[in-house]
């Protein structure tokens, strides 16, 4: 279809200009605030998933932690603290801290390590359910261009939120949304 310009009808869109409303959908897709963090969240859960238990590994937990349950900021010297402070109890903390010095031992528990990841882990399915739903709605914009429809208002509803109807429901478009709001 790609490189065959096809016959000018009303309605129906060359090669040229699906290409183009492809490429268009594929680069807002990307950009997409949901798409960004859901590769923040996902590699820094996955690094947390082969860490160690040396200092380095238990500091590089505490920050992706920050990071990832708040993927758009940098992590502060505060918000280092009061995860640390959380995630290993006071008594536990403070003689894990002596021997981290003489032994080269991380300052978290196995239990605070493992509350961490499972935390994480959560915050990564959330993410994946949020990026599923993007993802399949830029794929029907795609699928949409190809076979030559127009561009339709995007319909981020899930399944569970969509009105019950006895047809599925799916955006409108561009002109009918003008229409809609008197313009």
């Amino acid at each position: 279809l790609i490189g065959k310009p096809m016959e000018s009808k009303t309605g129906e869109l060359t090669a040229a200009q699906i290409n183009t409303t492809v490429n268009s959908i594929g680069s807002a897709f990307d950009n997409e605030p949901i798409v960004k963090e859901y590769n923040v969240v996902s590699g820094n859960v996955n690094f947390i998933k082969t860490a160690g238990k040396t200092p380095t590994d238990d500091i590089s937990r505490i920050y992706v932690f920050a990071k990832v349950m708040d993927p758009t900021s940098a992590v502060k010297e505060g918000e280092y603290k009061s995860i640390q402070e959380y995630s290993t109890a006071l008594l536990q903390r403070y003689g894990l801290q002596a021997r981290r010095v003489f032994a080269n031992t991380g300052f978290l528990t196995d239990e605070a390590r493992k509350f961490l990841l499972e935390t994480l882990q959560r915050r990564l399915d959330i993410s994946k359910i949020q990026y599923d739903q993007v993802s399949k709605e830029y794929q029907r914009q795609i699928d949409d261009a190809y076979a030559g429809k127009a561009r339709t208002i995007t319909n981020y509803q899930t399944q569970s939120t969509q009105p019950q109807t006895t047809q599925p429901t799916q955006g409108g478009t561009y002109e009918d949304y003008l229409k809609a709001i008197g313009q």
